[in-house]
């Protein structure tokens, strides 16, 4: 008698499917994420944005070689191609992001990913109209992203321009934090520019990183348990030759590294969304001054702008302020 026994489809498949999963049909060409397990039931969503129960002996998960084939692209997992992209390899800093994977060229789908070595509570809202309100709340383990239970639509995406994070990070065997929070922007033209991999299986979207380093208070909060804070920023810069210690004598060349200074600090001023910068340019000749008004008129960033405390500074410094 013979001591072979064969297998059946249930005995070969043990494979423990998880969310989160890529998986492939073993029947049929689909793709997809595990969204749902329920004992030997899985729901995978497709590429496509479609949901779909499928037994567990008809999937397989797809590797990190998969992946790259299917993908048609190379996605080298120890070596990122930027230091944001690091974020998302085990690297923790004090940051959040918000990433938005396209499900097709019309909707996103929203990811929260803590890049904090602890989990974190946090409340999302958006502003519509005049108001804002709640979008997505709830826990993230250190590492890891969330997916909220969202879809934007890229054609409206400019509506949901002005957006607030309430944030709370535990710690063990610390003090408990006290919490943080941050009215940010995410402007299309600028979310939009370029797609990236992010999150441990790598989606392909537009991501926004929040770095929350300088958000921690100082105060312990008193009355409302979140006190608006860090709502209103602003910057002054000071463009004179002296200040930005450039030693050339020639005019043309002192205007060049002065534009060049001013120019980096609006980049920076837009990046970081600041609400407010105070350019200190001085009188002179008024080239300086001229030169930078003619830019910032032009600037789809700008709301307006006007000369800044006269009685101060006269006709030398202008208070540019951004758009929300």
């Amino acid at each position: 008698m013979s001591g072979h026994t064969e297998n059946t489809s249930e005995d070969i498949n043990m494979t423990e499917f998880l969310k989160g999963d890529k998986v492939r049909m073993l029947r049929s060409s689909e793709e997809g994420e595990v969204v749902k397990v329920s004992g030997n039931i899985i729901e995978i969503e497709t590429a496509d944005g479609f949901v779909i129960p499928v037994v567990t002996a008809d999937l397989a998960k797809v590797s990190r070689e998969e992946e790259k084939f299917f993908r048609n692209q190379p996605v080298d997992y120890s070596k990122p191609k930027s230091a944001e992209e690091s974020l998302f390899i085990n690297h923790f800093k004090d940051a959040v992001s918000l990433a938005f994977e396209e499900i097709n060229e019309m909707k996103l789908r929203p990811w929260f990913i803590n890049h904090f070595d602890a989990e974190v509570l946090f409340v999302l809202s958006v502003k519509e109209g005049k108001v804002f309100t709640n979008m997505a709340s709830g826990q993230c383990g250190k590492g890891e992203e969330v997916r909220l239970d969202k879809e934007f639509k890229k054609s409206e995406f400019e509506n949901w321009s002005k957006w607030h994070l309430q944030l709370l990070v535990f710690k063990k065997e610390k003090e408990v934090s006290l919490p943080m929070q941050l009215e940010f922007s995410l402007k299309a033209s600028k979310l939009f520019k370029e797609k990236e991999n992010f999150g441990k299986l790598q989606r392909k979207g537009y991501v926004r990183l929040i770095d929350l380093k300088e958000k921690q208070l100082e105060e312990p909060v008193k009355g409302n348990y979140f006190e608006p804070q860090f709502l209103y920023k602003e910057k002054t810069i000071d463009l004179h030759a002296g200040s930005l210690g450039i030693q050339e004598n020639k005019p043309d060349l002192i205007l060049e590294q002065q534009l060049a200074a001013f120019q980096k600090e609006f980049d920076n001023a837009i990046a970081n969304d600041l609400t407010e910068l105070t350019v200190i340019h001085g009188v002179g000749n008024g080239v300086l001054r001229t030169k930078i008004h003619k830019q910032l008129a032009n600037s789809e960033h700008v709301e307006w702008f006007k000369d800044a405390q006269k009685e101060k500074f006269g006709y030398g410094a202008t208070l540019v302020h951004f758009k929300a």
